[in-house]
C-alpha cells in the first residue's frame, strides 16, 4: 500500500508528460462541444473525458452520439449501432429483428412499474434456425429486453444535499411535482428508447460465428456439404470455405430434364401415391389437363368483338335449359361415389398393410436421417397435418420423429431423388400404426 502510494505521483507525472496528437485533441474538443452543457455553462463532460472518446473513436471507427455514448458518471455507454456492428464483427449472421410487449411474467422479472416503458426485442439468429430445423428440432429466439423507468423521463429529481465538510452527496429523490419532464427531439420517444435497450440487450446474447474447425464441419455436415479428406488440416477460415463451395456444389446443382422424363417421373410418383391397387378415386386418367392458350400481343390490341345479346327471358327457356335427374338417376350417383370411397379406403388399408418393417440403421451410432432435401420441410409439414402419428403434445410437426422414422424404414438420406418416397414410405408407416393401435 505504501509503495502505491509513493508511485501515484511518478504515475501522473509520467501522464502529464505524455505528448496528445494535435488532431486527437481537436477532436476531443469537438466531442465535448457537440456534448452540451450544463445549466452552469460547464462542458457535460470533462476534458479526459473527451480525450478519452476522441481516442476510443480513432481506435475503433465507432462514432460517438451513433456507436457510443459518454458521460463523467458511467463512462462509455454502448449505442445500439455499435452493439449491431459488434456482433457483425463476431460473425453473428443474418438476423431478424421484432419487437413486443412484456408478458406478466416478464413484467414481474424485471420490476416494471405502471410509469415506466418496457418492450422486449426477439433476435432470430437465420444460421441457427436453418440448423434446427435440419434437426427437427424447435428454435426460440434470442429475447432482450429494455426498461426505461419513470424518472428517466424528468430533470430535477435527485435531491442533493451538502455535507459539513462541504462535499454534496444525493440523498434520494425530490417529491413528484418538482420534477421537470424532458422533452424529445427529432422523432425519438420513449418507445424508441426503450426498444433500443431491448435490441442491445438482445445482441449481447447473440453468438458469433464457430470457434472451431470441428465446430464449423459439424454444421457444414447437417447442410449436406461433404466433409474434407482424413487427415487434412486447415485453419477455421479455411474451413468455411471449404464448406461454402461445398454446400454450393450439393444445393445448387440442376440439370435440364426433358418431357419425357417429366412424364415418366410424374406418372411413377402418381403409381406410388396410388398404392399396390392401382386405384385412381379422384379420375385422373380420366380428367386429362386442359392447357389455355395465351393470347399474343396482336390479340391483345384488337378491339374484343361485341358479345351477342342474350335471347329473351320469358321465364320458361331458363328452366328449360337445366335437365332435371330422376330419383333413380341420384341414387346411381351416390351409390358411384360410395363405391369410389371404399374404394379409396381398401387401398389405403393395401398400402398399411405392405408398409415396410422398420429396418435397424448401418450405423448404429445414427439417430435421425440426414436431411439433404430442400423441400423437406414443407412436405414433412403437410403430412404431419395429414397424419397426427408425426405431431408432438402441442399438435406441430415433429420433425425429429419423421427423420427418426425414415432411418427406421431404411433410408438413412433423404435427397430431392428420394423425397416423394420417403413421404409416402413415412404415411404408410403412419397408417398401419393407426390400425395396429385399433386392433389393439
Amino acid at each position: 500500500m505504501e509503495s502505491n502510494r509513493q508511485l501515484a505521483p511518478l504515475r501522473e507525472s509520467v501522464l502529464a508528460r505524455v505528448e496528445i496528437d494535435p488532431r486527437l485533441l481537436m477532436a476531443a474538443k469537438a466531442i465535448q462541444l457537440m456534448s452540451g452543457k450544463n445549466d452552469d455553462g460547464t462542458p457535460k463532460i470533462s476534458d479526459e473525458m473527451a480525450i478519452a472518446a476522441a481516442l476510443y473513436q480513432a481506435g475503433t471507427g465507432q462514432l460517438v452520439g451513433r456507436d457510443f455514448y459518454v458521460n463523467d458518471k458511467v463512462g462509455r455507454m454502448e449505442g445500439y449501432r455499435g452493439a449491431a456492428r459488434d456482433a457483425a464483427n463476431r460473425g453473428a449472421g443474418e438476423l431478424q429483428i421484432d419487437y413486443r410487449p412484456l408478458t406478466a411474467a416478464e413484467n414481474a422479472e424485471n420490476e416494471v412499474k405502471p410509469c415506466d416503458v418496457a418492450y422486449a426485442c426477439e433476435v432470430y439468429q437465420l444460421r441457427a434456425w436453418r440448423m434446427a430445423q435440419k434437426m427437427g428440432q424447435p428454435y426460440k429466439p434470442i429475447t432482450g429486453v429494455g426498461v426505461l423507468r419513470e424518472v428517466e423521463k424528468y430533470t430535477n429529481t435527485d435531491d442533493w444535499k451538502e455535507s459539513s465538510s462541504g462535499k454534496k452527496y444525493k440523498a434520494g429523490l425530490k417529491p413528484r411535482e418538482q420534477w421537470r419532464p424532458i422533452t424529445l427531439e427529432g422523432g425519438m420517444t420513449w418507445a424508441k428508447k426503450a426498444k433500443n435497450r431491448a435490441y442491445k440487450d438482445a445482441l449481447r446474447h447473440v453468438p458469433g460465428a464457430p470457434a472451431t474447425v470441428e465446430e464449423v464441419l459439424e454444421e457444414g455436415a447437417l447442410s449436406g456439404a461433404e466433409m474434407p479428406p482424413e487427415g487434412a488440416r486447415m485453419g477455421v477460415d479455411q474451413a468455411v470455405e471449404w464448406v461454402r463451395q461445398n454446400a454450393a456444389a450439393t444445393d445448387g446443382e440442376y440439370r435440364q430434364v426433358s418431357p419425357e422424363e417429366q412424364a415418366a417421373t410424374l406418372q411413377a410418383n402418381v403409381a406410388r401415391m396410388r398404392g399396390p391397387g392401382g386405384n385412381d378415386p379422384l379420375g385422373i386418367d380420366e380428367q386429362p389437363r386442359q392447357v389455355q392458350r395465351q393470347p399474343t400481343p396482336q390479340e391483345v390490341r384488337k378491339p374484343a368483338a361485341p358479345a351477342p345479346e342474350p335471347p329473351p327471358d320469358n321465364g320458361h327457356e331458363a328452366d328449360a335449359e337445366i335437365p332435371m335427374k330422376s330419383a333413380e338417376e341420384l341414387r346411381a350417383i351416390a351409390a358411384a361415389a360410395d363405391a369410389q370411397f371404399e374404394a379409396m379406403q381398401s387401398a389405403r388399408a393395401e398400402r398399411a398393410a405392405a408398409a415396410p418393417k422398420p429396418q435397424p440403421p448401418a450405423n448404429p451410432a445414427q439417430k435421425l436421417a440426414v436431411i439433404k432435401s430442400v423441400g423437406w420441410a414443407l412436405q414433412a409439414l403437410n403430412l404431419a397435418k395429414r397424419q397426427p402419428y408425426y405431431q408432438n403434445k402441442r399438435g406441430e410437426a415433429d420433425y425429429g420423429h419423421m427423420a427418426a422414422s425414415a432411418l427406421k424404414l431404411g433410408y438413412p438420406e433423404i435427397v430431392d431423388g428420394n423425397l416423394v418416397e420417403v413421404i409416402a414410405a413415412l404415411e404408410d408407416h403412419a397408417l398401419a400404426a393407426a390400425h395396429e393401435k385399433q386392433d389393439a
